[in-house]
């Protein structure tokens, strides 16, 4: 696990069974090709030693500071080392539900366990009631990962009750931005440029900057991400000021890609922002809702190719419990889009 491979759709026939050869399907596209991407840095190694000594890690971090990246990687990883299934769950009700004493070779990986931007009272007392059967669980060969914002966790934890779950202490790994290592930065930035789908001609003048680019103390993966992504730079002339501008300030730079959006996909990402982040797939959506997509210009034939469309840069599409859910990329653009609506 410390040595981990970049993983591609080839790779899966290594993989031990059938059961986790679907599961690292599920994993590899709920990622799309980020995780071929994926640099190896001091925050994975401290996780995964934590996962491997305690079953368990709880991965702190900024907003886009790569802590689901890391998850996946620690996930597919555990699948090679120990030969679990992963399933990747919204709430302490499925855990308890596909909790197996029988099959105890599962990890469970949990994105945003305590709220998505704000902390959500009633997930942080549900998996507080939960933690005795987590600790149970990892006693009997399960591992976990939970990822959470910084300032959220901070909110709720005394409400947690770690001491039902004596491995939250010891399992922390805070994701410091900041912490990043300079070669760590230039190589996350070289793989999403290289690696990314922008034409030859924006990486011969975007070049010149890249230094810049990384030696920003606002730089984040996933600033590196977006940038590798001819979708986001549709808009921006390539100057030192406009790279600043487009590290410094990912919220406002996302609030105006949103602005350049037709109203079918305005309402594409409205869908997904009143099902709380988590639309279902197919989509139904109430009256009440496509009278909302209504007022915003669209509708739903219109949405379900918007959501195609925007597949990759601000929506995924994974499968969970038994049905595909749409998601927004980047829990940033959820905050970019919360601010669109409020405007």
């Amino acid at each position: 696990m410390l040595v981990p491979r970049v993983y591609g759709l080839g790779d899966l026939s290594q993989i031990l069974d059938e059961r986790a050869g679907g599961q690292a399907k599920a994993i590899l596209n709920s990622l799309g090709n980020d995780i071929s991407k994926f640099v190896l840095t001091d925050a994975f190694n401290r996780s995964a030693k934590a996962l491997v000594e305690h079953g368990f890690v709880l991965l702190l971090g900024e907003p886009a500071c790569g802590k689901s990246t890391i998850a996946a990687s620690l996930a597919l990883g555990a699948l090679d080392e120990w030969g679990c299934n992963t399933f990747k769950l919204c709430s302490s009700d499925e855990f308890i539900r596909h909790w197996n004493p029988n099959e105890p070779k599962r990890l469970f990986w949990i994105d945003d366990a305590f709220g998505a931007t704000q902390v959500d009272w009633s997930a942080t007392f549900a998996w507080a009631r939960t933690f005795p059967h987590i600790s149970t669980a990892i006693k009997n060969g399960a591992k976990v990962i939970f990822t959470s914002r910084d300032y959220i966790y901070q909110s709720a934890k005394g409400d947690l009750k770690e001491s039902s779950l004596p491995v939250m202490k010891a399992s922390q790994v805070v994701i410091n931005v900041q912490d990043i290592s300079q070669h760590e930065r230039e190589q996350i930035l070289y793989n999403h440029i290289k690696l990314g789908n922008q034409p030859q001609s924006f990486k011969k003048e975007v070049k010149p900057f890249l230094k810049y680019i990384a030696n920003n103390e606002k730089f984040t993966p996933e600033i590196a991400r977006r940038l590798g992504d001819k979708f986001f730079t549709r808009e921006l002339r390539v100057s030192k000021s406009t790279l600043v501008n487009f590290v410094e300030s990912p919220v406002e730079f996302l609030l105006d890609v949103l602005s350049t959006l037709d109203k079918q996909n305005i309402s594409a990402l409205a869908a997904i922002f009143m099902r709380a982040g988590a639309l279902a797939s197919p989509i139904e959506l109430a009256e009440s809702e496509l009278n909302a997509l209504k007022l915003l210009g669209g509708t739903l034939d219109g949405v379900i190719s918007s959501l195609k469309f925007l597949e990759g840069s601000l929506t995924s599409q994974s499968f969970e419990e038994g049905q595909y859910i749409w998601r927004y990329k980047h829990p940033t653009i959820r905050d970019a889009f919360a601010q669109y609506v409020a405007v």
